[in-house]
């Protein structure tokens, strides 16, 4: 609006009394003051924070105004409290920070140079990490190292003032506003002022959440743009609604209905209040979940920390089982299944032995006894289930998470009133609400489906491990229904690897262009045919090009520039995962859900353009579970606000990048035909509308008429052995394994030492050449691809209830030969 505060007055005789209007804290007393008189002057009885007694005469009705500063200091953000007469609040231009660019604290200078951390690169952040720890300190105070860092800065910022280019580079990026006079400072979202404020305006008691309306009336794009951006860096689920698209008398109403029931302190705690301990599997999501309400608070229970959090509705325990707390012991019957009619799958707890392994036995390999067992977990969670209404089970939403649902239900049924399961894709304060208004009951199907491939694992490797290693003389070898055919293809391609077709490598600059022959010889014979030639190029017309799906787990495993290892990329994808950042990353979808929806529209803006990637199914892509840039990520972590790897956050950029481009416009490139003798090839040479190259790479062939290339002729090999991601997605495309055991199959091999990694390839060794060979000659029809295929399908039938498990296991026993007397 072209004028906020009048706008405010407007806006504040409409809805009447039971007001909060709040200036930005770069307007202080004097923007607040000049609100006051614009209230008073429209008849309105109103009071600034800084009267005496101002909140006791709102509070019993004298005063239907309140006026203060949007920030985290000021008293009517921070303290005031009276839920039954605020209703909304009115925000004179978005909340904002004013920081100097010549700082005379190591707290603003760490700050301008994040706030400038685009303009200036990365290398601002060795000296940000200096200040962090020196921030309130002064500078005639601080220590050499800290002293040098800050002289840093203070010449890096004057640099960048010198710049005449710098109002125009910074006026650029719609986040953030130069401000030159009447001293150089820059000016960025308040998001904390922003946040404390609007929160007085919905409070949280035995009814659950009061409805409040936060109204953010503004001139200044780029302030009000750089706020929501900063609250999308902090995690916020804050989202807002143009006024004009709000039913304002009906939002009012809803309002009043609050403070009415506030009012009459209605308090039926069984219809208004449930209890819940509610059980995630590992203890980072635990806390990310509680923190979504307040600080968290820990309380210990045994081995537990649990935290407790009042949300609307609910007063929730949150816990976690620490990943499975039971499995099959390695005695009993067969491999710890009873052959009874259906095979019945006995269970123990799991034990941690003092090496970090884990076992079922009662001792570890060694004859150590184990340092910790999950039947004190299971002690822990029974204390706090007597607490509850209610035990949700709250794990991962995959087979293996509902098998960890079903064996807490069962192991803390007795010390419970009830039982539910709760299924949420990300760790959202969003996803989580929305999970525990659909609770629903443990999915036998995919339980059994668990069970199956658990006890199939079981019977096929420890059969054929004992086969390999009486044959082989060695303690240490195991085989797989799956891993033994995966270790097959890594020999057959290695094999291949060995014979060598021609390649013609034609160079253009920076770009180059290929044509595979059958020999090297031909390769040599058609570069010195060709050699000092001119290529032709002519044009091939304009294209539209579609961009490419957001990730599912095999293609991201498979990504050339992961730059890590299969297994050590799921680990980082689970932390990122358990911190709230992307959705499920054991996922073999890229359907995009309605929440990613919203997470690209707060993105792209204008250019969103959905795309669904898939239909139906209860899992999606791996993407970004809410609207935060990687630039917002890293400065969180720099002021430390936030613990990750770097490896995490690049992955976290890749993620980021191509969920945006698989939501982003087509985009329009211009190809050319090139021709160089009998050889033609047709390439992209320029992007003519961007789309959804902002986010991902096109390659260009930046190519001119008459340019005589370099020729190289290659002896390559006839197939490249497998790198860690090229045999996960080998894994993906064949229909063997699953997203969830990718990356251990890979580590298992590389582990009993039956492959090595070299340059990034992977290569059989002898021990691994040997271990196949005699499993394929001995056992060739159970460590085929075929049968293992088949088994999968047949999970696959039982968890949609087409197949009966019992059955399923029978069958494999009747092959196998397991069940007779031997």
């Amino acid at each position: 609006v072209e004028k906020p505060l009048e706008e405010a007055v407007r806006l504040a005789r409409r809805l009447g009394g039971g007001g909060l209007l709040f200036v930005s804290r770069d307007r202080g007393r004097e923007g607040a003051q000049e609100a006051l008189d614009a209230l008073l002057g429209a008849g309105l009885a109103a009071a600034g924070y800084w009267e005496p007694e101002a909140v006791g005469r709102f509070r019993e009705g004298e005063v239907d105004f309140l006026v203060g500063i949007s920030s985290v200091q000021n008293p009517l953000s921070r303290g005031l409290d009276v839920p039954e007469r605020v209703r909304y609040a009115l925000f004179v231009e978005a909340p904002k920070l004013v920081l100097p660019l010549r700082p005379e604290t190591p707290r603003g200078a760490a700050a301008a140079l994040l706030a400038l951390r685009r303009v200036l690169g990365r290398e601002v952040d060795g000296i940000v990490k200096v200040l962090k720890g020196f921030r309130f300190s002064r500078p005639e105070d601080l220590p050499p190292k800290a002293r040098r860092a800050f002289e840093e800065a203070r010449l890096l910022l004057e640099k960048v003032l010198s710049d005449p280019g710098l109002k125009e580079r910074v006026n650029s990026d719609p986040e953030l506003a130069l401000r030159l006079e009447p001293e150089p400072s820059l000016v960025m979202g308040d998001a904390s002022g922003y946040l404390q404020a609007s929160g007085r305006t919905s409070r949280l008691w035995a009814g659950g959440l009061t409805k409040g309306l936060s109204v953010v009336l503004y001139s200044d794009e780029k302030g009000f743009r750089s706020l929501v951006r900063r609250l999308r860096a902090r995690g916020s689920d804050v989202e807002f609604v143009d006024l004009g698209e709000v039913d304002l008398e009906g939002v009012m109403e809803e309002v009043d209905r609050d403070r009415e029931a506030l009012k009459r302190g209605v308090e039926r705690r069984r219809e208004l209040l449930r209890t819940a301990l509610v059980v995630v599997e590992s203890p980072t999501k635990a806390k990310t979940i509680a923190s979504f309400f307040g600080k968290p608070q820990p309380r210990r229970v045994g081995p537990l920390l649990a935290y407790d959090a009042l949300l609307p509705g609910w007063l929730v325990t949150v816990a976690a089982s620490q990943g499975h707390v039971a499995d099959l012991p390695p005695e009993g019957g067969l491999w710890g299944v009873l052959l009874e009619d259906p095979p019945r799958p006995l269970l123990a707890t799991i034990k941690r032995c003092p090496d970090g392994s884990q076992t079922t036995a009662d001792a570890c390999p060694g004859g150590e006894r184990p340092s910790f067992d999950k039947a004190e977990v299971i002690d822990a969670l029974r204390q706090l289930a007597w607490e509850v209404d209610l035990v949700v089970a709250a794990s991962d939403p995959d087979t293996e998470g509902e098998r960890i649902a079903w064996d807490v239900s069962n192991l803390l049924g007795s010390h419970a009133r009830a039982l539910a399961r709760a299924e949420f894709h990300e760790v959202t304060r969003r996803a989580f609400m929305e999970a525990l208004s659909g609770l629903r009951e443990v999915d036998r199907g995919l339980v059994c489906a668990q069970l199956v491939r658990r006890v199939t694992d079981r019977w096929v490797g420890f059969w054929l491990s004992g086969e390999l290693r009486r044959a082989l003389k060695s303690p240490g070898l195991s085989a797989g229904r799956v891993q033994t055919p995966v270790l097959g293809w890594v020999i057959r391609r290695a094999e291949e690897a060995k014979k060598k077709k021609g390649l013609l490598v034609v160079r253009l600059g920076e770009a180059s262009l290929v044509h595979e022959l059958e020999t090297p010889q031909e390769a040599r014979e058609l570069a010195e045919e060709l050699r000092g030639k001119p290529i032709e190029v002519e044009s091939a017309g304009e294209r539209r090009v579609a961009p490419p799906p957001p990730y599912q787990t095999g293609s991201l495993l498979a990504e050339p520039a992961l730059g890590v290892g299969a297994q050590r990329a799921m680990e980082l994808l689970q932390e990122l995962f358990e911190k709230g950042l992307i959705t499920y990353h054991r996922t073999s979808s890229t359907r995009v859900s309605d929440a990613g929806f919203r997470v690209a529209k707060a993105l792209l803006g204008q250019e969103f353009t959905p795309r669904r990637w898939g239909e139906g199914g209860a899992h999606e892509c791996i993407r970004p579970a809410k609207p935060i840039a990687p630039e917002d990520l890293e400065e969180r972590v720099l002021e430390g606000e936030l613990e990750l790897p770097k490896e995490a956050l690049w992955l976290y950029r890749l993620v980021f990048r191509r969920f945006l481009a698989s939501q982003a416009p087509e985009a329009l490139v211009e190809f050319a035909r090139v021709r160089l003798g009998g050889l033609e090839w047709e390439v992209p040479v320029r992007v003519l509308e961007p789309g959804f190259t902002k986010w991902w790479r096109l390659k260009l062939y930046p190519l001119r008429p008459g340019l005589v290339p370099s020729l190289e002729a290659l002896a390559v090999p006839k197939a490249q052995p497998f790198t860690q991601g090229s045999l996960v997605d080998e894994m993906r495309r064949r229909g063997l394994g699953r997203p969830s055991t990718y990356a251990k199959i890979v580590s298992t091999l590389l582990k009993r030492g039956y492959v090595v990694e070299r340059r990034g390839r992977l290569f059989p060794t002898g021990l691994g050449i040997r271990a196949y060979r005699y499993l394929s000659e001995r056992f060739g029809r159970f460590v085929s691809e075929e049968f293992t295929r088949r088994l999968e399908e047949e999970m696959d039938a039982v968890e949609e209830g087409k197949a009966r498990w019992g059955e399923v296991l029978k069958a494999l026993l009747k092959e196998t030969g397991l069940g007779s007397p031997r």
